[in-house]
């Protein structure tokens, strides 16, 4: 079983055409429903204007008016790469939210808690597609990322800087046996079962025995899927999340299936962890589940 509806949350800095055409690539696969969101986040509260002195409600009124230009220019230039990527992949474009797929539907809006109104939209959608946070971001898109995966219930497919195809024949498993980790696995059953050749690659540490490889094993030989698992015991002076990184580059994997935030995010922040490290620098297209 494919996954049919899809949604993808722009940012709001950059360009967004690889986050777009990786979108576009797997919903034509698919024959799926795109939603296609681009929040803007609200940079001041409407309520100060009614408390502020003539002098300062000028100064906000011509701060909004270029925020309000920057959004409108940019909005013009994501709406063509959307309508280009909508052209290339064949997905009819339409303003009907009942609209039978395939189909792609734009949606723009700024809003002072744009994190609730992007989780509500997620909670409806078999996979949330997200740009890898990159120096360019946009303020807050990291957040934004993290409350998607807090409040949604919803796995993401994390992009990288280039654009990926929906060809997943290889696909890597980071595996720990947390909680996190069989979400993560459960939402991607149905592309690791279609996959030409699947690795559990287990960064072997005190929490994490080289042996957890072999259970997830035994689980996916029930499906009918047959994994070979890989224990990384010689990390040389890297992190998991790096020798995680290197071991998908090694086996040229299309896609790496994981889950995040095992440890407090504070935790991962300060002292850093796989989560952190694999947001920031993962070149391969990566599935998260919380």
């Amino acid at each position: 079983m494919s996954m049919k509806a899809l949604l993808a949350v722009l940012d709001h800095r950059p360009s967004n055409r690889s986050l777009l055409e990786t979108a576009c690539a797997f919903g034509s696969h698919w024959q799926a429903k795109l939603e296609v969101l681009l929040p803007y986040p609200g940079i001041w509260n409407p309520e100060l204007m009614s408390v502020a002195d003539e002098t300062t409600r000028e100064r906000i009124q011509q701060v909004v008016a270029q925020v309000r230009n920057h959004e409108e220019s940019f909005l013009g230039k994501s709406r063509q790469e959307f309508d280009d990527c909508c052209r290339r992949f064949r997905i009819p474009v339409t303003s009907d939210d009942t609209a039978p797929p395939p189909s792609a539907r734009w949606d723009a809006y700024t809003d002072f808690d744009r994190g609730y109104r992007v989780v509500r939209h997620a909670r409806l959608a078999d996979l949330v597609f997200v740009r890898r946070p990159v120096a360019d971001s946009g303020a807050g898109y990291e957040d934004l990322i993290n409350q998607i995966l807090d409040g949604s219930g919803r796995p993401i497919l994390l992009v990288p800087p280039r654009s990926a195809t929906a060809n997943c024949g290889r696909i890597a498993i980071a595996w720990k046996g947390s909680a996190e980790s069989v979400r993560a696995v459960a939402a991607a059953l149905d592309l690791i079962g279609a996959a030409e050749a699947v690795d559990i690659v287990i960064a072997e540490s005190e929490r994490t025995p080289g042996s957890a490889g072999r259970q997830l094993g035994a689980y996916l030989a029930c499906h009918g899927i047959r994994a070979t698992p890989h224990v990384l015991t010689d990390r040389r002076n890297r992190s998991a999340g790096e020798a995680i990184l290197d071991k998908c580059a090694d086996l040229k994997s299309d896609l790496l299936v994981m889950g995040a935030y095992s440890h407090p995010r504070l935790q991962e922040r300060v002292f850093g962890g796989v989560t952190h490290h694999v947001m920031a620098h993962a070149e391969l297209p990566v599935l998260m589940a919380r």
